[in-house]
């Protein structure tokens, strides 16, 4: 089992890797003390670690962060440049963008569609 940044369970846009791992080696602590208590050392029972909700849920909320980063930087930082235009004159798009960073929520497709049609 591999936790937090060995995971490579880093934040793609921000970099913010401490809630990460704290799940994961929260999750590591139980699946081992399962294993402890068992006398079970087998590949099989550490596999419930990779297939615990909460290490799904990290791989997936990273994978799609992952996406959206990439979006950004799509035609040489053209989005990026977008959304942060967009973001100086219409204040309920900045606090979007700024979720979107600060606490890597992923952006709704239509937040996605406006920064991609952005002619300012």
């Amino acid at each position: 089992m591999i936790i937090g940044n060995a995971a490579e369970f880093i934040a793609p846009i921000m970099g913010e890797s401490m809630r990460s791992s704290i799940v994961s080696g929260q999750v590591a602590a139980e699946t081992a003390t399962k294993a402890l208590n068992e006398e079970n050392f087998s590949s099989q029972i550490l596999k419930d670690y990779k297939h615990h909700p909460n290490i799904k849920k990290i791989i997936r909320n990273f994978k799609m962060m992952g996406s959206f980063g990439n979006f950004f930087y799509e035609k040489n930082g053209l989005y990026v440049n977008n959304a942060f235009k967009i973001a100086e004159q219409d204040p309920f798009f900045n606090k979007k963008i700024s979720d979107n960073f600060l606490f890597n929520k992923m952006p709704s497709r239509d937040l996605m569609t406006r920064i991609r049609e952005f002619k300012g």
